[in-house]
């Protein structure tokens, strides 16, 4: 099963050279969800990890990671 990566998000972000209000204008999620989901203390919703996967040019999957 994979779940939501806050590593994987924050990375691909960084890549994209945005910052985290940035991301929020190109996706519509507000700024404050999206340092909620980079640090961990909650999950996006499908529909917001499709926002964000959006904004970044990624899919869905390159945001979440293999759990153990």
């Amino acid at each position: 099963m994979k779940i939501f990566s806050p590593e994987n998000l924050k990375k691909a972000r960084a890549e994209a050279g945005l910052t985290q209000f940035a991301l929020a204008t190109r996706s519509g999620v507000p700024q404050a969800k999206i340092s909620q989901f980079e640090n961990g203390h909650v999950s996006p919703s499908l529909t917001k990890a499709a926002a964000l996967a959006g904004a970044l040019g990624l899919l869905v999957d390159d945001l979440l990671h293999d759990a153990d």
